[in-house]
């Protein structure tokens, strides 16, 4: 008889992180959730509240997040909102946010080419190796970095 509770108990252990996954339908409404959220931190006047609103976008690892931040640092001049949001694209790490962030580093003006060369420059794996490498050796047609 104690083995029925036992069972039951490790049973509901597995199958609670399948039931706390998101649907897509879910996701897609996370992401616009979290997108307003983001977007709302950024209208602050406060440079810590801005700093933090990037934390909004931290489990939505993909080019549109990636977006989202560029846009934001595109106009922002508080050094330590622009440092937050630096890291913000070096933590984005899935194959689709790194190519959006090579694709500004070979074809971006600065300073988000800038900016994002920096965020690269933390990122493990091939694809912001590989744009890192293409500005050293002037392939991208800009002079090196």
């Amino acid at each position: 008889m104690p083995r029925l509770p036992l069972l039951l108990l490790l049973a509901l252990l597995l199958g609670a992180p399948l039931l706390g996954a998101p649907a897509p339908a879910q996701a897609a409404d996370d992401w616009a959730e979290a997108r307003k959220a983001f977007l709302k931190t950024q209208k602050s006047d406060d440079w810590k509240v801005r700093s933090a609103g990037f934390g909004e976008l931290s489990y939505f690892d993909n080019a549109a997040a990636v977006n989202e931040v560029l846009g934001v640092l595109a106009n922002e001049r508080h050094p330590a909102v622009l440092l937050a949001g630096i890291r913000a694209l070096g933590g984005f790490k899935t194959k689709a946010s790194q190519e959006a962030q090579a694709d500004v580093v070979r074809k971006g003006k600065d300073p988000m080419r800038l900016y994002t060369i920096l965020a690269l420059a933390d990122q493990p794996g091939p694809e912001g190796q590989q744009a890192l490498l293409e500005v050293l050796q002037g392939k991208d047609g800009q002079a090196a970095a």
